[in-house]
């Protein structure tokens, strides 16, 4: 959750959500959270990949077929990792960040 935190932080609630990158630093989550650097890095990797297999799940009326659907989202629509700079690349999912936000 720390990771989203983040990633949120830089969400700005009253404009419209634009479709960006968001960078997660290793240095900036260690200043966040008085961790020791050295761990960092991964520690954010290994927060984004779990996120990123567990989806939010969701009902929600379907009214066509007059039923609940189960419906999962995923928190991000892409993620990806810099060892070089040692931070997460996250593309927020739009549909569900804004209602986080």
């Amino acid at each position: 959750m720390r990771l989203l935190y983040m990633a949120l932080n830089q969400v700005e609630p009253l404009k419209p959500m634009p479709q960006k990158e968001y960078v997660l630093k290793a240095r900036d989550y260690q200043s966040q959270y008085g961790l020791d650097l050295t761990n960092c890095y991964k520690q954010l990797r290994d927060a984004a990949d779990s996120l990123a297999r567990k989806p939010i799940i969701t009902y929600e009326w379907n009214e066509k077929k007059k039923r609940i659907d189960k419906v999962q989202r995923f928190w991000f629509e892409k993620l990806s990792y810099s060892a070089s700079t040692t931070a997460v690349f996250v593309f927020l999912n739009r549909k569900y960040a804004r209602r986080t936000a």
